[in-house]
């Protein structure tokens, strides 16, 4: 198998149309289109392999966080600071019926506490100095045990990220929660250069095939830029540093397909058109034989 073909991973897309814009019977929330994805998907298994799911706080859902739970996926979404949260621990009363949650734990006030917040890395890279506290609870409205990690960043909110596997430490959680961000990079590029907002079709059917083919298109070109198959599409997707003072960590989906137009307008890559050599004008023999008959057929 090529290395290209080898570096293509199994890419899925699912479009969520608003309440107002869908029928009644086949309007489905956020969550439950994400459940229907990720129960389509051919999960590959492996003793060393962790199936993690990152969402963004509008998937912290229980339906979703217990079908992790039950099929092995470790789920990392980000919470709310008012969550509620009990302790893992539950005292036995003296008398009565067993209590069933712990005590009640404020990851408001757990926050501010500044003596909480013993961890400070670095994220988004490098560049963001972030502040981590760390506390174990059980959420109370999906009922699992998790890792609540407060992430403090200068000049904003506190923001909370919950995790179901306790063995993760607070930084591990928190590079993980920051790797998310790199999706909504993608959206953008897909909006951006590869048409998935200027659809002019109205089927549901038209509409899911242009978001696949939009974000085929996408992925192969991510595949070419990180995996270049041979040094003339590495020559290629070199970008020209026309800014000396921007950093050129990584080359860009637009960057690569800029290079790959201006590779195809001055190579000799389409000489089967045969642009520079006009069309010639006297017939062929067999269309004339056929003329000739056409024109006997008629006076016959």
């Amino acid at each position: 198998m090529p290395p290209l073909y080898a570096a293509i991973y199994t890419l899925a897309f699912r479009l969520y149309r608003q309440k107002k814009r869908c029928p009644a019977d086949e309007y489905r929330t956020p969550c439950q289109v994400a459940l229907a994805l990720l129960s389509s998907l051919p999960w590959p298994t492996a003793p060393d392999l962790v199936r993690t799911v990152i969402a963004d706080a509008g998937f912290a859902d229980k339906a979703l966080l217990q079908w992790c739970a039950h099929h092995d996926f470790v789920a990392i979404v980000r919470g709310r600071i008012d969550a509620r949260v009990h302790d893992l621990y539950v005292p036995r009363p003296r008398r009565g019926r067993p209590r069933v949650w712990g005590d009640t734990l404020s990851l408001a006030e757990y926050a501010a506490d500044e003596r909480h917040f013993t961890q400070t890395i670095a994220l988004y890279h490098n560049r963001t100095p972030v502040q981590l506290a760390s506390l174990t609870g059980r959420h109370r409205q999906s009922g699992l045990p998790m890792r609540f990690v407060i992430m403090r960043t200068a000049g904003k909110s506190d923001a909370v990220v919950m995790s179901t596997d306790l063995s993760l430490t607070p930084r591990e959680i928190a590079v993980l929660y920051a790797d998310r961000f790199a999706i909504e990079m993608t959206f953008r590029e897909l909006k951006q250069h590869f048409g998935v907002g200027d659809y002019q079709v109205r089927r549901p059917e038209a509409m899911l095939r242009h978001v696949h083919l939009s974000g085929v298109a996408c992925a192969l070109t991510q595949l070419l830029t990180l995996r270049p198959a041979t040094r003339r599409v590495r020559r290629w997707t070199r970008p020209a540093k026309l800014t000396p003072w921007r950093r050129y960590e990584a080359t860009s989906v637009h960057e690569t397909q800029l290079q790959l137009r201006l590779a195809c307008q001055g190579g000799p890559h389409f000489r089967h058109v045969a642009v520079s050599r006009p069309h010639s004008k006297t017939a062929r023999p067999l269309r004339k034989a056929l003329t000739a008959a056409k024109t006997m057929m008629r006076k016959c």
